[in-house]
């Protein structure tokens, strides 16, 4: 028998086959066991997980992906609030003797908060920052969904908070905008700049500030980065992702909150005096830390 007629002899073929299918196989089952080990580390690990982030900033979005990856549940550290959340005592006593929990809020970056961070133990945490402009859009549809603008206690909020005139809600949609620019945006960047000036000058501690802009350009990368900060080996084929399936009027999803999801949006969404009032509301050195374009 000739070379040509023994490689492809039916005996031959099936035997290739049999000699793949195995190693295949094999490498399965390597794989698989790896993954246990690593999950059988991760589950057993304790997990105390906080992303605070400015609102609109798809921190819905993440901190439900790693607790579905991390299988534990989600809770909140503070009080009800848009950039003025205070630390709850009893809310971060609850969520740092829980065994694993990830927790998601918009604290500001104030002294009294800092002290409760620092004596609860919760000294390690994600900062998530996103370009004001695009989020401050993000927040004007999220006012329109019929949960939030029906909602009294929703109302009191905003208005108790300054976030929205009293007449916000009997605006047209050009002087919603116009409102927010006046009155939250500068909430806004006084909840950045306090949160950079934080980082950089409080040495107690660790805290890592990532963007809405890495999310969008790369989430399995970006999830990545935060688990590993944590101590956490995930692989991206590893993480589990919230289901798209609830959305609000073909929009927002009603799990996650999620819109558009992409960056720049302010520039088709605002008018060129509304992109520069804005603008002049920003600092230049945020300009230049984060990437955003004038």
């Amino acid at each position: 028998m000739d070379r040509y007629t023994l490689f492809t002899s039916k005996k031959y073929l099936a035997l290739k086959e049999f000699v793949r299918s195995k190693l295949q196989l094999t490498c399965i089952v390597k794989l698989q066991t790896r993954k246990r080990s690593l999950r059988g580390a991760t589950d057993s690990k304790p997990v105390h997980i906080l992303i605070n982030a400015l609102p609109k900033s798809a921190s819905l979005f993440i901190v439900r992906t790693i607790a579905a990856t991390l299988d534990c549940e989600t809770m909140r550290v503070g009080t009800r609030g848009v950039n003025f959340t205070l630390v709850d005592p009893e809310a971060i006593h609850h969520f740092v003797n829980s065994n694993r929990a990830v927790a998601q809020d918009h604290i500001a970056p104030t002294q009294y908060n800092s002290s409760m961070l620092y004596y609860s133990g919760l000294t390690q945490f994600v900062v998530v920052i996103r370009d004001p402009r695009d989020a401050l859009v993000s927040w004007a549809y999220h006012l329109e969904r019929e949960d939030i603008s029906k909602n009294p206690w929703h109302e009191w909020l905003l208005f108790s908070s300054g976030i929205i005139s009293e007449q916000y809600y009997k605006l047209n949609w050009h002087d919603k905008l116009n409102d927010l620019i006046k009155n939250y945006f500068p909430i806004m960047i006084d909840w950045i700049n306090g949160w950079v000036m934080f980082e950089s000058t409080i040495d107690k501690f660790n805290i890592m500030i990532k963007t809405y802009e890495e999310f969008i350009a790369d989430k399995p990368t970006f999830i990545e980065s935060i688990l590993k900060f944590y101590g956490f080996p995930i692989e991206s084929s590893e993480i589990i992702w919230p289901s798209d399936s609830r959305r609000i009027s073909n929009t927002i999803n009603l799990e996650t909150h999620f819109r558009k999801g992409i960056a720049g949006s302010h520039l088709d969404e605002l008018t060129k005096d509304q992109i520069q009032w804005i603008n002049k509301k920003i600092d230049t050195d945020l300009f230049e830390r984060f990437n955003w374009s004038f």
